[in-house]
This record gives structure tokens, C-alpha cells and sequence, in this order.
């Protein structure tokens, strides 16, 4: 009877103790221990090797917003899809975006930037001119290399700060659907910076914060926005706005015009006698807190403080344009360049100027207007500096805080890099280098 191969391979294995000598047997042995310890050997290697967990491109990031129409979502959906010539990062310092790299000349006058490879610089020129894309001239041109010339007719130092707004559609994420209750984001293969290494992000519109507080703690979203309470699972970073809470002084109202009595004020003097002040400010449970705090604080030091209140319409046509006000407690934008021309010149005192105190001094005019003509950032701090020494001697404010916005986000989503911002959009400063998915490698 023949046997099968496997039948033969065992029977050859049976016959093998009895073929072999005690030096085969010995050898055998030998042969199976180095084996074994190689084994071994291999595994120990393999499992002691340097190795690291890299990002990698896909998932979906569920983020709560809340807003009551899709318009109040305009600045987030911007942040996502469109981008600027330059851009702040984190620490709020001008970096590249679609321009990989620019010069200035010597003069202050002439700005060249080099466009990143793909982007179609020709449109780029068209919005530049745009007058709503406020870098003051519409001298821009296209060089044969594809370089972009600003021209200025005056050295304008807020430029480079004023050519971080998004006017571009060259943003992270394109939007790929939109309803009244959801907006689906999808990454950009030919991004600037490369593919976003979140594939997609998805808004889910919520009525009220209370409705977005509960499902951050059910799980439905990962990021959301005016967290109050700390979620377990998520990581609390800060958006830390360029808006500062002030108290104005009226300087063309009694007494407020009395430089002596806005001192004391400001440097929590006692008052004698009691002095009352009627005290204006947003009818915002923010602001009205703030208010009463002031109101405490200031109650024991001689000052009598009655809070008047007031909706948006009212603040912005009457008490801001009509100056109607004896102080008023409200919150400044310096903006997306820290100039505070706006603020204390005053050629802007009046109409839709900043100037609404009615601040007028001629040293720190002259200081402000050498500021324009300096791009040099260093030498326009030390003019700034000396507009803020002279504004501390005169007294027409009081500097209370700057604003912050905390964004939750769950520990999954990795990369999250978060600081200064001009407004809350600005969290999304290095979006397309957060991560929700890696891969181990070895070294």
C-alpha cells in the first residue's frame, strides 16, 4: 500500500530518533536552542525599537455652534473656506498664507509678495483692489514671475496686519452641504499648508447654549464653543480676543472734564464728598456683571455709581454716535493691527470715529500719526508706548479686561494650537493640523 506524502513524512519522522547518533542528537539540540533564543531575540528587538504614533488624513469632527439663522455662523464658515494674503498664527504673530514670503522696501512704499504655487493670482489682484479688502490703494499689479505688488503712495504700517483678513476661497475646508440645522465641511486636497488631516467637519446648529451644554455631556458633538463647566473629556483651550473692556470717560460733560477727579477714579481714590455717576453700558448679562461689580468696588471709595442700561440699537445710534453718555462701560476692537489711532486721535472724534471719549491731545496726535509712517514693529511699540504714558496721565479711561472665549474639544481631536484672535473664529488658527487619527511607526 503507498503511502500519502503527509503519511511518508511521518514515518520518516518516526524512523529519525532511531537513525540518529548521540552527536546528531547533541547538534539537533544545539540547533534548537540558538533558534529558540533567536526567537526570542527577534521579538525583544522588535518590541524595545523607538516608535511613535504619526497623524494621518481622515475622521469627522462634530462641532456644536449656537446660533439662531445661519448667518450668525458666517465668521466660522469663513475661518473654514477662505483665507488672507497672510495670517495670524497662535502667539499673534504675521505669518505666510497664500503668499509664501514677502519684502518691503526701505521707503515703506512698495510690497512684494511671492503667491503660493496653484492659486490663481490674477483674481487675488481683482479682490485687492476691492476697497472692502481695506489696504487703502487699489495700486496692485501682477509681475510675469507671478509676484504681487502693493504700491502705497504714503508708508501705511496696519498693511501687513490689514492683509490677514480671509478675502480669498482658498481656505482649509470647502463647504459641501448646508441646511438650517447642519453645515457639512470637507478638506481641501490642494490647501496652502496641505490636505487638512481632519477629513470633515460638521456644524450642528443649536437654539441655545443650555441645548449645546447638554450634548456636549451626551457625546453628540465633539467641540463646542461658551462652555461654562468643565466636560470630563475634553480639554478647555482659550480664543483670547483683541477686544478690551474699558470705562470712557464723557470728557465734554461735567464733571467728567475734571482731570483731577478721573484720576482718583482710576486709581481707586477715596472721594470726598460722594460722587455720583451715572454709569452706561450694553443691557448684556456680561456687561450689566461687570457694571455691578464696579458698582461694589467703587460704592465704599465715595463713589455713588447708578447703572443705566441700554439695547444695541440705542448704544450704537444714540449713545456712541450722539455721544450721549457721562461714562459709558463697553468693549473695543483694536482689530487685526494693535493700532490706537482709531481710539485717541482726534481727527476721530465724531461721526463713526473710535475717538468717543473726545480725547484731544496734540503730543499723542503728533505720536500717531508717526506710527502710520513706521513698519519697523519695535519702533512703532515705543511710540505706542509713549500714547499710553500720556493717556495713564490724563486719565480718560479705565482698562478693565480683555475678553477670552473658551472652546471645549474633546482629547481625541490632537494639534489644537489656540491663542490670539480677533474674533472667536480664530480658534480655528491651525485647523488643518489637528488630528483625530494616527499610525504607529517605527524608527
Amino acid at each position: 500500500m503507498k503511502l500519502s506524502l503527509r503519511g511518508r513524512l511521518v514515518d520518516h519522522l518516526k524512523r529519525l530518533p532511531r537513525v540518529l547518533t548521540n552527536g546528531d542528537r547533541l547538534i539537533l539540540a544545539l540547533a534548537s536552542i540558538v533558534l529558540f533564543v533567536g526567537l526570542i531575540g527577534l521579538f525583544m528587538h522588535s518590541a524595545s525599537r523607538p516608535n511613535s504614533d504619526i497623524p494621518v488624513h481622515g475622521g469627522e469632527l462634530v462641532e456644536g455652534i449656537v446660533a439662531s439663522s445661519l448667518a450668525d455662523v458666517d465668521k466660522e464658515v469663513d475661518a473654514l473656506t477662505t483665507i488672507g494674503l497672510l495670517r495670524y498664527n497662535e502667539k499673534g504673530e504675521i505669518s505666510p498664507a497664500i503668499a509664501d514670503s514677502y519684502t518691503v522696501s526701505d521707503d515703506g512704499l512698495s510690497y512684494v509678495f511671492k503667491i503660493h504655487a496653484g492659486v490663481n493670482d490674477a483674481s487675488l489682484v481683482g479682490l485687492l483692489k476691492d476697497p472692502s479688502s481695506g489696504i487703502g490703494t487699489d495700486d496692485v499689479t501682477l509681475s510675469e514671475n507671478h509676484d504681487v505688488t502693493i504700491k502705497l503712495h504714503t508708508p501705511y504700517s496696519p498693511l501687513l496686519g490689514n492683509l490677514t483678513k480671509p478675502l480669498f476661497p482658498y481656505g482649509p475646508y470647502e463647504v459641501q452641504k448646508r441646511s438650517q440645522s447642519e453645515i457639512l465641511f470637507t478638506s481641501r486636497p490642494d490647501f496652502v499648508f496641505g490636505e487638512p488631516r481632519i477629513a470633515k467637519i460638521r456644524y450642528k446648529i443649536y437654539p441655545s447654549q443650555d441645548a449645546l451644554n447638554r450634548a456636549l455631556q451626551q457625546g453628540e458633538v465633539l467641540a463646542g464653543s461658551g462652555i461654562k463647566d468643565p466636560v470630563k473629556g475634553f480639554t478647555l483651550y482659550t480664543v483670547n480676543l483683541q477686544r478690551k473692556n474699558v470705562v470712557l470717560f464723557n470728557l465734554d460733560r461735567d464733571p467728567w472734564k475734571q482731570k483731577e477727579l478721573r484720576s482718583k477714579i482710576v486709581h481707586k481714590e477715596t472721594l470726598a464728598p460722594t460722587q455720583k455717576m451715572v454709569l452706561t453700558t450694553l443691557n448684556d448679562p456680561q456687561f450689566l456683571a461687570k457694571a455691578q461689580s464696579l458698582k461694589d468696588m467703587y460704592t465704599p471709595l465715595g463713589l455713588d455709581i447708578e447703572i443705566r442700561s441700554v439695547d444695541a440699537l440705542t448704544m450704537r445710534d444714540s449713545v456712541l454716535a450722539k455721544r450721549d453718555f457721562d461714562v459709558l462701560l463697553y468693549g473695543i476692537d483694536t482689530g487685526r493691527d494693535p493700532d490706537p489711532f482709531p481710539f485717541w486721535h482726534s481727527s476721530q472724534i465724531g461721526g463713526s470715529g473710535a475717538n468717543v471719549s473726545g480725547f484731544i491731545n496734540k503730543e499723542v496726535d503728533s505720536l500717531l500719526e508717526q506710527s502710520l509712517f513706521i513698519t519697523n514693529k519695535d519702533e512703532r511699540q515705543k511710540k505706542y508706548d509713549s500714547v499710553s504714558k500720556i493717556i495713564d496721565e490724563h486719565a480718560p479711561v479705565i482698562y478693565l479686561d480683555s475678553t477670552s472665549v473658551p472652546y471645549y474639544a474633546s482629547t481625541k481631536i490632537q494639534g489644537i494650537k489656540m491663542g490670539f484672535g480677533i474674533s472667536e473664529a480664530d480658534r480655528y488658527s491651525n485647523v488643518w493640523e489637528w488630528y483625530l487619527l494616527t499610525k504607529r511607526v517605527f524608527k
